[in-house]
């Protein structure tokens, strides 16, 4: 029990010492480029409206990710393979990628930017994006490789975290030599939203596959599975509307997003009828 507290102390101290980083970084970050960032405020009335819509979807990202943590520490004993603990690290990835989303879009409505600078800024957002699917992936690579563990008896007991982890490195490996190699903004931007796309789908099948075999007890994987089939969705409206820098087709499909979001949450803390 004494072990137990200490860990979870740890882990308190963890988290909190690396989201104060981020923010630091972050408020570093807005600081330096404020004078260049603030062009974009003069030039769109809206823009403010939608520093209001990410500043409000950040929030609800600290609920939903501070609810999990919640629910993870309150167990007696807490994993990091448990799905409480990945479904809030998917939160609280999502939490920094919407606080780069506020600094890109303000960079791109200053409509200044050179072709050097917005790559950087598309591959730091796509790296971000790449780690926000790591905590989902692991856990249904977790489940699909213990499914088929004990049911085919395909995988014997000491591989299934070396397999697990190699599916992992390999995709993280590849997913980031692409995006660093990137050597223009256009082969990102045409090639990019394929893969997040492809990324997005294998979670969706995944987690209704879960779901359909009664493998996921924790979460709702077929809320899940509507959640990011609705998430691809808006990533195409979302495509369609931004064709250019403009905050109102951007703070629409931000709204949209911040819906999607919380039917993912729901399907996150709802458990399935087969658990009840």
């Amino acid at each position: 029990m004494i072990k137990t507290m200490e860990k979870k102390k740890k882990f308190i101290s963890l988290l909190f010492l690396s989201n104060l980083l981020v923010v630091f970084i972050f408020m570093f970050l807005f600081i330096f480029y404020l004078p260049f960032l603030t062009s974009a405020l003069v030039k769109y009335d809206t823009a403010w409206i939608l520093i209001l819509i990410i500043l409000y979807r950040i929030l609800s990202f600290i609920l939903f990710c501070g609810f999990l943590y919640y629910k993870w520490f309150k167990q007696e004993v807490i994993y990091t393979s448990d799905g409480f603990f990945l479904f809030a690290l998917f939160y609280n990835l999502f939490i920094y990628g919407k606080w780069f989303d506020l600094f890109s879009y303000l960079a791109f409505g200053t409509e200044s930017i050179n072709e050097s600078f917005f790559l950087i800024i598309l591959k730091i957002r796509y790296l971000i994006i790449i780690l926000e699917a790591i905590p989902l992936l692991y856990l249904g690579l977790e489940i699909l490789v213990n499914y088929l563990k004990t049911r085919l008896e395909l995988i014997k007991e000491n591989q299934s975290k070396k397999i697990r982890q190699l599916i992992i490195l390999i995709f993280l490996s590849i997913m980031t030599v692409l995006i660093l190699i990137a050597p223009t903004s256009t082969f990102i931007i045409n090639l990019f939203p394929i893969l997040v796309f492809g990324t997005i789908l294998g979670i969706v099948i995944m987690f209704l596959f879960m779901y359909r075999m009664k493998l996921l007890s924790q979460a709702n994987g077929l809320i899940i599975g509507i959640g990011f089939i609705l998430f691809m969705i808006s990533s195409i409206i979302r495509s369609i509307l931004s064709t250019q820098f403009n905050p109102i087709p951007v703070i629409i499909s931000e709204i949209i997003d911040s819906f999607v979001f919380l039917v993912i949450f729901i399907g996150f803390i709802k458990k399935p009828k087969y658990k009840k």
